[in-house]
């Protein structure tokens, strides 16, 4: 006899079709990690703009009640919160110790339970300076009787995630707008 001819279906795939699929999978999940990393960002965002928040209403309750706001070691601003690493806190490359802080930190304890904890470290390339490293939320008295006070952070990014809250002023740290320090003021 002589034989047939008989074409046999494949059951495996080609590999095109491991390919096709490969690179779709590979799409995916690149769109997916950009998208976790902005969430990211975004979460770390809200997370400092309510802890401003939470200091903003304490230092005005403290207001009401002693007719000014809590008073300075110093013309260096203070970093607000408790757990900084290696007892010291930094912004704007300043550096302030923990004994400053916690003198502020105290005179609002009861105005803000528990003393919130500092923020995640913002590490940052600048031209000009180098490396840089910022945490925290900054209190400074803008004036001899801390009848006025400014208080500073730093968000990431450039969307509406980046935003400050609260009608503080945004001002942007990189070319890229990237990073910026937000700056809220009790002064007019």
């Amino acid at each position: 006899g002589r034989r047939k001819n008989v074409m046999r279906k494949s059951s495996g795939f080609t590999l095109i079709e491991l390919l096709v699929v490969v690179s779709i999978i590979s799409l995916l999940a690149s769109v997916v990690v950009a998208g976790l990393t902005d969430a990211r960002g975004g979460a770390k965002n809200a997370k400092r703009n309510e802890l401003a928040r939470q200091y903003v209403t304490g230092l005005g309750l403290y207001h009401g009640e002693y007719g000014s706001y809590p008073e300075m070691q110093g013309d260096n601003p203070v970093c607000l919160g408790k757990g900084y690493p290696s007892f010291r806190c930094n912004f704007w490359g300043i550096n302030a110790s923990h004994n400053e802080a916690d003198s502020v930190n105290e005179q609002i304890s009861e105005f803000v339970p528990g003393t919130p904890p500092s923020l995640d470290v913002t590490t940052v390339n600048t031209i000009e300076n180098g490396t840089v490293s910022f945490w925290g939320l900054a209190y400074k008295c803008t004036d001899e009787n801390c009848l006025n006070y400014e208080l500073s952070w730093v968000v990431e990014g450039s969307g509406s995630d980046a935003e400050c809250f609260g009608g503080a002023e945004r001002t942007p740290m990189t070319n890229d707008n990237s990073l910026a320090i937000c700056t809220y003021s009790t002064e007019i």
